[in-house]
């Protein structure tokens, strides 16, 4: 760093120090706009060190400000203002683990809400009362006691549901969507299984009400990751047409967006995932050609990928799509074809076992050259079968 970089960093340091002090000033005169910044900056750490106990000093005393306000004059503002003070009073006792307190502060501001409510009863106001029940069952998800999220979340879900039937805007349905989302993480983390899957079922049903031509960009890819997820889950619970249909609605909205943006390497990685696991579906259920279909176009989008970056773990996922391609081509008695994808996964199996020696990818090319021994036999490839038996002994 240069004397003249190092000059500008030390003065950019002390204006922001400065700039503390002045606002720290303020706010110990009472000046309620400084307060309130000077709590914003102690519980997230903005400008000076992170510290809850002097964030909690500072919004206690804008709590009892605004509180006081509101009780005189109703005005709607004051109690809002007071709303987000006490919902930040709540993350700060949680960020000292005061539990018990957090509880209290998000009861506080439960009650102010509804006194809100008592002189404007709007949807807008309303929707509020929705997201202090979220933050109710956050303190229990931060303090690690998942059951008692979920009474919270559904008081927050039977707000929210029935202002989005009323309106039908993407703008509410957010909100429900929110409250699905966080009751599947609930059920999953308490190992409610058919539960988890049936909320992000709800939440994947609301949000294809919207088009897909009107969601952005990073909603469709949200869509897709959670269609991507839940077919996943279904598939372990033998729901295997529901996996089925989730699966292809991840690979039509993955495969839209590759068409429209051109797509990152991670969605197409995404994608890849989608079609090999589609893939793995059609062939249990024996249907061949479909599975060949999604097992090669896995294959297409995962050697663009090994071309632009030639890791272990593309190298690996190359060689399960081939492994399985050559399976499918085998039951269809496609013996030649077959042998070419069982040529290329042992290809790709031997050299990550080169480098790697680790057991699992010794599993995987045992598994390989067992099924390329097979395929070499209904080619009647003797030579080759018994090579390859004796690589699969080794």
């Amino acid at each position: 760093m240069t004397d003249q970089e190092k000059t500008m960093e030390h003065t950019a340091s002390q204006t922001t120090t400065d700039d503390f002090i002045r606002l720290k000033a303020a706010a110990e005169g009472g000046d309620v706009n400084a307060m309130e910044k000077l709590a914003d900056r102690y519980l997230y750490g903005d400008g000076t060190d992170c510290n809850p106990e002097d964030a909690e000093l500072w919004l206690r005393k804008l709590d009892d400000y605004w509180g006081e306000k509101f009780l005189k004059t109703g005005e709607m503002e004051a109690g809002d203002s007071q709303r987000v003070v006490l919902g930040n009073l709540t993350l700060a006792l949680c960020n000292r683990k005061q539990y018990e307190a957090a509880r209290e502060a998000n009861k506080k501001q439960r009650q102010v809400v509804k006194l809100m409510r008592a002189h404007e009863d709007t949807d807008d106001v309303r929707r509020k009362l929705g997201y202090v029940y979220i933050q109710s069952a956050l303190v229990s998800e931060i303090e690690k006691k998942p059951a008692e999220e979920i009474p919270w979340l559904k008081k927050a879900l039977g707000i929210f549901l029935p202002i989005y039937q009323k309106h039908k805007t993407k703008f509410w349905m957010t909100d429900v969507n929110t409250a699905y989302q966080y009751l599947k993480d609930a059920c999953t983390e308490l190992g409610n299984k058919e539960e988890a899957i049936d909320w992000q079922e709800k939440s994947i049903a609301i949000r294809m009400e919207t088009d897909a031509a009107e969601m952005s960009k990073s909603e469709r890819i949200s869509l897709a990751a959670d269609c991507h997820s839940c077919a996943f889950a279904c598939s372990k619970t033998d729901r295997r047409q529901d996996a089925i249909d989730y699966y292809e609605k991840a690979v039509e909205l993955r495969e839209r967006i590759l068409a429209e943006k051109g797509g990152s390497s991670a969605l197409r990685k995404n994608l890849s995932g989608s079609c090999h696991n589609l893939a793995g579906l059609y062939r249990k259920k024996k249907q061949w050609e479909t599975a060949e279909m999604y097992y090669r176009r896995a294959i297409e989008l995962r050697e663009a990928l090994l071309a632009e970056d030639a890791t272990e773990a593309v190298k690996k996922s190359l060689a399960y799509s081939y492994h399985f391609l050559g399976m499918v081509l085998h039951s269809e008695e496609r013996f030649e074809d077959a042998e070419l994808a069982f040529q290329k996964a042992i290809g790709l199996r031997e050299d990550l076992y080169f480098h790697m020696g680790v057991n699992s990818v010794r599993a995987d090319l045992s598994a390989t050259y067992r099924r390329a021994t097979l395929n070499s036999c209904s080619l009647k490839l003797f030579g080759e079968a018994r090579s390859r038996l004796k690589n699969l002994l080794s």
